[in-house]
């Protein structure tokens, strides 16, 4: 994540002078990780729920990344900061369905290997550089590659003129890699011949992502009825069992019983930030997951989802780093 900001930063200034971040140290590694042109936030999304943690920006333009155990180490996450009165609300809602419960979660998690050298690119059409002129072509990768070799002439192309002439003197090629796509730069040197090159080529090592394994977290309640199955699939950055089992077993304690959610509408509280607890009316807590603001010329209010802090973790005692002590004995639980 701190390599996609820094590369944000370097592309947009704006960005660069309005966002800060602040970025929890993930719980698991990543084996693979590469990005081309993809959208940055669906990137950051992406590697956040590798492992179940979370992204958002603050009212301050901050970039947080919270790791899972989040809820569990931010001191405004576990000490109720406002309290929210039944006689300022405009609105008020409770919701709990079934239907966002399940029996099980299945995670999918795509591990990737290197394989062995072959052709990455084949170019369709010959490439016309003419005489003194400079060509940039990029190339689309048939795979994800690890490494790409420098094309040679002969080898992986032929320059020729009209007359089919050998021109490759003339040709100099530059390679620029990236993980799925490459930049080929010609130059034709050569006073006044045109140079064709055909059957351009690129060898490199590719990724290979071999099949899916799946791994199953089964919930221990028998009060669900019948059978319903979560999927978790489609992130190629979940790539581990370790994360498999991160992401896995946590939401299947989610996602066993139906999650009740509050909404509340009223004034608002300006201090009120995401992953904040609250006071709800009948005295008990639950923690910000959404958080809108409407303003008009006399007031400005706020619209949030809580999710009730009862039954949300398994434990209520767990060990953090400069905070709990390190005993034989009376130690706080290590999480899942």
């Amino acid at each position: 994540m701190e390599t996609l900001l820094t590369a944000a930063d370097a592309a947009d200034s704006a960005f660069a002078d309005r966002a800060t971040r602040a970025l929890d140290h993930g719980m698991a590694v990543i084996p693979v990780v590469w990005s081309d042109e993809e959208n940055l936030w669906d990137q950051l999304g992406l590697l956040a729920a590798s492992e179940m943690g979370s992204i958002h920006f603050s009212k301050e333009g901050e970039f947080r990344f919270w790791r899972q155990t989040a809820f569990v180490e931010r001191v405004d996450s576990l000490t109720s900061v406002a309290t929210l009165s039944r006689g300022r609300a405009f609105a008020l809602s409770s919701e709990a369905s079934w239907r966002n419960a399940y029996t099980q979660v299945n995670v999918e998690i795509n591990p990737w290997m290197r394989g062995p050298v072959c052709d990455v690119y084949q170019s369709q059409d010959e490439i016309l550089v003419a005489p003194g002129e400079t060509v940039t072509h990029w190339a689309r990768l048939s795979h994800v590659v690890a490494s790409i070799t420098s094309p040679e002439s002969g080898e992986d192309y032929q320059a020729v003129s009209a007359g089919m002439a050998d021109l490759s003197a003339s040709l100099s090629v530059t390679l620029t890699p990236y993980a799925q796509q490459a930049k080929l730069v010609f130059e034709n040197t050569h006073a006044s011949q045109s140079i064709y090159v055909l059957r351009m080529k690129l060898r490199g090592v590719p990724m290979i992502g071999y099949g899916d394994d799946k791994k199953e977290y089964v919930s221990a309640l028998a009060a669900l009825p019948g059978k319903k199955e979560l999927v978790v699939s489609g992130n190629a950055f979940l790539q581990t069992r370790q994360q498999a089992e991160m992401a896995g077993t946590r939401l299947r304690d989610l996602v066993q019983q139906p999650r009740r959610l509050v909404g509340f509408e009223g004034p608002l509280c300006p201090w009120l930030e995401l992953g904040d607890r609250v006071t709800l009316p009948n005295e008990s807590e639950a923690l910000v997951v959404s958080l809108s603001i409407s303003s008009s010329p006399t007031a400005m209010n706020m619209r949030l989802v809580l999710l009730p802090v009862d039954g949300l973790f398994p434990y209520t005692s767990y060990f953090t780093w400069g905070a709990s002590s390190y005993a034989d004995a009376d130690s706080g639980r290590a999480y899942y």
